[in-house]
């Protein structure tokens, strides 16, 4: 899982340009295990303690130095990692739960968002009002 099969890690590989996206040959799986071992090391040098173990300022302060690309890492820059963790967090926040995160569309009831509705048609004309939330696969009988 996240080795990335289909896509290209050959090289040659030349520094792109910051609209080019990625260029190398990591796959995702290693650009997840790389940064992260990155994060609990700068937490451990900073604070002598595990990145979960932190305060919710010294969190933000080590992601922020990921964020800048401040921090050095094998491979790719701190902010591109930071890029990808942070996409992949919100995915999981968020994306239908028939792909995994977003257990019991607790990310939706967060925002009031009403998810995979069959229609509207019912209440198209109402005030807003809060919807319980419908995953894809709730519109299938069991």
């Amino acid at each position: 899982m996240g080795t990335g099969t289909k896509e290209y890690t050959s090289g040659p590989f030349y520094p792109g340009e910051s609209t080019q996206g990625y260029q190398g040959r990591l796959n995702r799986q290693q650009i997840f295990e790389i940064g992260l071992k990155a994060i609990q090391d700068l937490s451990v040098k900073t604070y002598d303690n595990r990145f979960e173990k932190l305060s919710e300022e010294e969190q933000d302060a080590i992601l922020t130095e990921f964020a800048e690309g401040k921090v050095e890492l094998i491979g790719m820059k701190s902010d591109y990692f930071f890029g990808v963790l942070r996409s992949a967090t919100l995915e999981g926040a968020y994306a239908d739960p028939l792909y995994g995160g977003n257990a019991n569309m607790e990310g939706w009831k967060m925002k009031n968002f009403p998810g995979h509705q069959m229609s509207f048609l019912n209440i198209i004309e109402d005030e807003f009002k809060v919807i319980e939330p419908a995953a894809l696969n709730s519109q299938h009988s069991h």
